[in-house]
């Protein structure tokens, strides 16, 4: 009876992503076929942000941790993503070379 339940809640649940879903065992996500651990880190990074939007449709600002790690083509991608979907994305990123931007965001104010 509950296997039942879940597969018809499954097969009418709406995902924010083409391709989202879970794994057939139940046991985890899969993004076209793949489990969600093997996919690449746009990918990765595509589902979660894809994920935020759906979860707060009226929040339209989504962070995205680790973003020195993206190069010039992934910085154009998650711009492309933001502008399709209509939101702010703020990115971290980690500069040694002391020529970027630096802002500091203390309780809603901003330090010098």
């Amino acid at each position: 009876m509950i296997d039942g339940a879940r597969e018809i809640a499954l097969a009418q649940a709406r995902f924010p992503l083409k391709g989202l879903g879970f794994m057939p065992s139940g046991e985890g996500v899969q993004f076209n076929g793949v489990a969600y651990e093997n996919a690449s880190g746009r990918e990765r990074i595509s589902i979660c942000m894809s994920i935020a939007i759906a979860s707060h449709p009226d929040f339209r600002v989504v962070l995205v941790r680790d973003a020195s790690l993206f190069d010039a083509d992934g910085l154009a991608w998650v711009e492309e993503f933001a502008v399709e979907n209509d939101v702010q994305v703020w990115l971290e990123e980690i500069s040694h070379a002391g020529d970027g931007q630096v802002l500091t965001l203390v309780e809603g104010e901003v330090l010098p």
